[in-house]
């Protein structure tokens, strides 16, 4: 739970989504992406590359057109699929935008 954590730890409003987890660190986690009540901005995908396409599918019918996809979350299927989706998608690692700590 590092990425969520250090991204919280800029300033960023962090929504994590995990269904086996109610809490990480004291910070409330939702079981999916649709039962988020504010706007999401952009999904930041850390998860492996197969569960990866149901929270493409999730985005793309809420309305989230911006991912993020961390090393090992995607394959050149994974980007396929969110290309047909009509996705906008990076992949990086967010500690090379915010920095390590």
């Amino acid at each position: 739970y590092k990425i969520p954590m250090r991204m919280i730890e800029h300033g960023y409003n962090v929504f994590m989504v995990n269904p086996k987890l109610n809490e990480i660190e004291s910070h409330k986690v939702y079981s999916k992406l649709s039962d988020i009540e504010e706007k999401i901005d952009v999904v930041d995908v850390v998860v492996n590359p197969k569960v990866a396409i149901s929270v493409l599918d999730e985005a793309k019918e809420l309305g989230i057109e911006n991912i993020f996809f961390q090393p090992g979350t995607f394959t050149a299927e994974t980007l396929e699929y969110a290309d047909k989706l009509g996705l906008n998608y990076v992949t990086n690692c967010i500690y090379k935008i915010l920095g390590e700590k």
